[in-house]
């Protein structure tokens, strides 16, 4: 486990400057877009 809170803090930065980009989002639209941007940073296993 990490002892610092970067890699978190700078997931939360890249999604707020991605939300700023798209301003005129509705409040749903919002909701399923930061669902998507944590979906594909989702690391996926791999066989």
């Amino acid at each position: 486990m990490p002892n610092t809170n970067n890699k978190i803090e700078g997931t939360f930065t890249d999604l707020k400057k991605n939300l700023n980009n798209h301003s005129g989002l509705t409040i749903d639209h919002r909701r399923l877009f930061i669902i998507a941007y944590f979906l594909m940073r989702q690391k996926v296993p791999t066989n």
